[in-house]
C-alpha cells in the first residue's frame, strides 16, 4: 500500500528556505527523507542565533541559505577560513561539525554563501563553549551498622559556574524541592559548604537508609553526577515469631493372640451394609495424622540465617547424693529429613506427627553476624485420640483350647464360636485422659455396673479397670508448671455359655475429650441346626408326592444335607 501526503508552499519567501524532512513509521520501524528547499535568485542566509556547546562533545550547525546558482558555502572564524583544524568538518549544504570541542573553539563565526556572479551573503553567530562540572568520587564505609553515623562529601573539581549540587537517594531528592534547607528525613542533613562542595550527614543510621546515593551537579546547560551504594548492616529483627502448635493424632491396631486359637470349620461370612460402612470409617481413621508448621521469619542485613533446635530435658545424677540431681536442657539441631523439613523461608514443617518423637519445645535461632542473635521458643502439644487394642482371649483357664475362628478383614474382626462355649473380648484404650469405654450390641448400649455385676444380657459380663489403675505419664510443655497426662483403660466383654442369641455385631468404643475411636467384632455362634418346620404334602399322585418344608436356624453354618424319612403308619396297606 502506498500513501501520498503532499506538502505545498503557495508563496515562497526567503524565510522558507531550509531542509525539510518526511518521517514514515509503523510497528516494524521508521524511515526518513530530507530535501532542501531554495529560491532562485541572489544568495540569502537565514539568521543564525548564538550557539552554546559543551566541552568534550561534538558540535553541529546547519547554515540555511537560498539562491541559485550558488558557487560555494564556507565558514569563517575571526579572519580565518575553516577548516584549519582536523576536528573541523564541512558537510554538504552548509553544515559545520566540530568534534571534541574545547575552549579554543569559542569565538565569532560567519557563514558565507557566494553566488555564480560573485554575489555574497553572510550571517554571523557567537559560539560559547561551556565546561561541564566534574565531580570527585565519594564512597561509604563497608562497616556501617544501625545506630552509627555516615558522611559523604561531594566536591566539584572543575566546571563553569553557576553550579548547583543536589543529593538523591534511589533517584529521589533528600531535601524538599520547595525548601532546600529542609530535609525529608530528620536524621539526614545536607550542608553546602561552598558553591563547589556539599556534605551529606546521616546522624543515626537505620536499615531504611541503605540504598543508592547520587550527587547531582547541574548548570544552566549541563549536568553530571557521581553515585555510591550505602549498605547498612542491621541485626535481625522479628517479622514472624513462632507460635505454639497443637496437633491431634489417632491410630489403632489389632493384636490376635494366635497361640490361644484352635482351628475349626470355617464359614462363609458376609457383612451387612452397616458393617460395610463402618469398615470404611475404620479404614479412614486407621492412620490419621496432622502436619504442623512453625513459621519463623526475620529481616536484617546481611540476610539472617534461621536454624531450628529441639529442646530435650536431661537429668544429671549426682554420685554423692541422689537427691541433688539437676535438670538441664539439651538442644538438638534439626536437620531436614522425610518427616521434618526446614523450608527455604525458614519455617519448620513436620509432615507426619509422632508423639514420641516430635512433642516438646522447639527453638528458632536467627543470626546474621550483626548484633545479638534472636531466639524464640514454641511448643508442640500432641493430643492423642484413643488408641484401641482388641484381643480375643479365652475366659478362665488359658490352657483350655477353645474352638474359635477369626477373620480380620477391612478392619473388622469376624469371629465364630461354638455353642455353649465362652469367649472374652478384651479392649484396651490408651490416649489423652479422661478415657472411657462403651460396648454396643447391634447398636444398643451394653450397660456395665462393676467388676462383679452382670449386664442386662445374662450371657454378657463386662469387667472394667478402675480409673485409679490408669498408667499415666507426663509430657513437658513450654511452661514448666503445666503438664499433659495420658493413660490407659481396659474393658473386657465376657460372653459366657454363648447361644444363638449372642450372634451379633459388637462394637468397642473408646472416647476422650479429643474424639472417638471404635472397633467392630462380628460374632457368629455355631450350633446344631434346628429341625425343619411346616412339612406339607402339596401334590399327591398315584406314584409320586411333592413335599415342602421351612428351613429353620442353620446354626450359622452351611447345611451339608437334608434327609427325608418315610414310614408307614400302623394299619395302612
Amino acid at each position: 500500500m502506498f500513501l501520498f501526503f503532499p506538502f505545498r508552499f503557495f508563496i515562497l519567501i526567503p524565510l522558507d528556505v531550509g531542509e525539510f524532512g518526511c518521517l514514515a513509521s509503523n510497528r516494524a520501524g521508521s524511515i526518513t527523507h530530507q530535501a532542501k528547499i531554495g529560491i532562485i535568485g541572489q544568495p540569502y542566509i537565514n539568521a543564525i542565533t548564538d550557539q552554546i556547546a559543551v566541552a568534550g562533545q561534538t558540535f553541529s550547525l546547519q547554515c540555511f541559505y537560498t539562491g541559485y546558482p550558488i558557487e560555494e558555502v564556507y565558514f569563517v572564524k575571526g579572519k580565518r577560513r575553516l577548516p584549519f583544524d582536523e576536528r573541523h568538518l564541512l558537510g554538504q549544504n552548509g553544515r559545520l561539525v566540530i568534534a571534541q570541542i574545547d575552549k579554543s573553539d569559542e569565538g565569532d563565526y560567519y557563514c558565507v554563501v557566494v553566488g555564480e556572479n560573485g554575489q555574497r551573503a553572510q550571517q554571523s553567530f557567537r559560539l560559547n563553549v561551556v565546561q561541564p562540572p566534574v565531580l570527585s568520587p565519594f564512597l561509604f564505609s563497608d562497616d556501617l551498622e544501625e545506630g552509627t553515623r555516615a558522611t559523604a562529601v561531594c566536591s566539584v573539581v572543575s566546571g563553569d559556574s553557576p553550579i548547583t549540587l543536589q543529593w538523591l537517594k534511589d533517584g529521589q531528592p533528600l531535601v524538599s524541592p520547595k525548601n532546600p534547607s529542609r530535609s525529608i528525613d530528620p536524621n539526614v542533613q545536607v550542608l553546602s559548604i561552598k558553591e563547589f562542595i556539599s556534605s551529606l550527614i546521616i546522624s543515626n543510621l537505620t536499615r531504611r537508609h541503605q540504598g543508592v546515593y547520587t550527587c547531582l551537579a547541574t548548570t544552566p546547560n549541563t549536568r553530571s553526577n557521581r553515585t555510591a551504594v550505602m549498605r547498612v548492616k542491621a541485626p535481625p529483627k522479628w517479622l514472624i515469631k513462632p507460635s505454639n502448635q497443637v496437633a491431634i493424632t489417632r491410630s489403632f491396631s489389632l493384636i490376635n493372640d494366635q497361640s490361644l486359637l484352635s482351628s475349626s470349620p470355617s464359614s462363609s461370612l458376609s457383612s451387612s451394609s452397616s458393617s460395610s460402612s463402618l469398615s470404611s470409617a475404620f479404614a479412614s481413621a486407621q492412620h490419621l495424622t496432622e502436619s504442623v508448621r512453625f513459621d519463623c521469619l526475620a529481616s536484617g542485613n546481611p540476610t539472617p540465617v534461621i536454624r531450628w533446635k529441639f529442646l530435650r530435658s536431661k537429668r544429671i545424677s549426682s554420685i554423692a547424693d541422689s537427691k541433688s540431681d539437676t535438670q538441664t536442657t539439651e538442644s538438638i539441631p534439626i536437620l531436614s529429613s522425610p518427616q521434618i523439613h526446614v523450608l527455604e523461608n525458614g519455617s519448620l514443617w513436620i509432615r507426619s506427627i509422632d508423639k514420641t518423637k516430635f512433642e516438646g519445645i522447639y527453638l528458632c535461632e536467627v543470626s546474621n553476624g550483626v548484633g545479638k542473635p534472636l531466639e524464640a521458643k514454641a511448643s508442640l502439644t500432641i493430643n492423642q485420640l484413643p488408641q484401641l487394642i482388641v484381643k480375643v482371649i479365652p475366659y478362665g483357664d488359658k490352657s483350655m483350647k477353645i474352638p474359635l475362628n477369626i477373620h480380620d478383614q477391612d478392619q473388622i474382626i469376624k469371629l465364630t464360636v461354638r455353642h455353649h462355649n465362652q469367649v472374652s473380648l478384651a479392649c484396651t484404650a490408651t490416649g489423652s485422659i479422661p478415657l472411657s469405654i462403651q460396648w454396643y450390641k447391634n447398636g444398643q448400649k451394653i450397660n456395665a455396673f462393676d467388676g462383679n455385676s452382670v449386664s442386662s444380657t445374662t450371657s454378657l459380663r463386662i469387667f472394667e479397670s478402675s480409673a485409679k489403675k490408669f498408667k499415666s505419664f507426663t509430657s513437658s510443655s513450654i511452661d514448666s508448671d503445666q503438664s499433659k497426662q495420658f493413660g490407659e483403660r481396659k474393658s473386657n466383654l465376657l460372653l459366657k455359655d454363648v447361644d444363638r442369641s449372642d450372634t451379633a455385631r459388637y462394637v468397642c468404643e473408646a472416647r476422650n475429650p479429643f474424639g472417638t475411636t471404635f472397633r467392630m467384632i462380628i460374632l457368629h455362634v455355631l450350633k446344631r441346626p434346628d429341625a425343619p418346620e411346616s412339612l406339607k404334602a402339596i401334590d399327591v399322585g398315584s406314584r409320586t408326592v411333592t413335599l415342602t418344608w421351612s428351613i429353620g436356624f442353620t446354626g450359622n453354618l452351611p447345611l451339608l444335607s437334608q434327609n427325608i424319612e418315610y414310614k408307614k403308619e400302623a394299619g395302612s396297606i
